[in-house]
This record gives structure tokens, sequence and C-alpha cells, in this order.
């Protein structure tokens, strides 16, 4: 506990079956994250709650200790999701990112799954944002005065003569 008082550390998201102790409960803001380091394991599902963790601490300039068993599995997961959702476009250049800082980070097939699986659906959110913004910046009256209805109910693009 005296290390994480040395780096300033003041939240821990806790990716493991296994509860911290209560003296380290009692002193961090924890989230506990219940999973094993299992491909069956469904960690996905806490992507976001992890990533809004993450991004409300780095918000206020607080530092969080991401734990589990090893540092090789579950945690790395969590942190790849999360470069995934704030920093990377593709996974591939995420886990280049995190292997230069932690050699040793390999998520299990099961997680590297999820995380595929996830950066598809980011990619699709990020798709969508673009289209409604470009949707809500479309000028509706510059449209309506180059595009015209004919007799025939459909409608033709008018260019103006010069």
């Amino acid at each position: 506990m005296k290390l994480l008082e040395e780096l300033g550390i003041q939240h821990i998201i806790n990716v493991s079956h296994i509860r911290l102790d209560k003296d380290i409960v009692d002193k961090y803001n924890v989230l506990w994250i219940n999973l094993k380091d299992n491909f069956r394991e469904n960690i996905q599902q806490h992507f976001d709650r992890t990533n809004e963790f993450l991004q409300t601490c780095k918000n206020k300039n607080e530092k969080v200790l991401i734990h589990c068993q090893s540092g090789i599995s579950r945690s790395t997961s969590v942190i790849l999701a999360y470069l995934l959702r704030y920093h990377h476009d593709t996974l591939h250049n995420a886990y280049g990112y995190l292997l230069e800082r932690r050699c040793m980070a390999r998520p299990n097939d099961g997680f590297l799954l999820q995380l595929i699986r996830y950066e598809k659906e980011l990619q699709i959110r990020k798709t969508v944002d673009v289209e409604q913004s470009l949707n809500k910046s479309v000028d509706t009256d510059l449209i309506s005065s180059i595009v015209d209805e004919n007799e025939n109910g459909t409608r033709e693009l008018v260019i103006p003569s010069v």
C-alpha cells in the first residue's frame, strides 16, 4: 500500500475474481470487475463502465491502478479497450502501443476476440456519429433552392445559369 501512496494512486480497477483487502478498499476508490482469466468470461460487457471510470479519472488528472492477478490478460484487455475508445483507431495500433510499454501484455484468446468485436462496434459507432453530424450540418434551405420538383413529382437538381 505504501507504493500506491508513493505513486499517487487514488483509484483501482480490480479485474479479478479475488476481492482486495478491506484496508485497500477503504482507502481507495475501487471498481471491482469480478472476472476469472478464462476465455469464456465476458469482459466486453464491462468495457463501457471501465472506460467511463478511466476517462473520469483522467479528466480529474487522478491516477488509476488497473489490477489483475498477473497483469497479463485481464488488466491489459481493459487498457486496450480504453485505448481503442479514446486514443487509437485500430486494435493493432493500440496493442502495439501497449506492448511498447508492457511487453508481457497478452489477453487470452477469448478476450482478444471480444476486443476485435469491440473494435468493430466502435468503428460502427464512429460511422453513425459522422453520419448524424453530417445530417445536422446539411443546409436544407440551400438544398431546397437548388432542387426543384417537376410536374411528375420527381426532384431535379437545378443549376442556376450564369
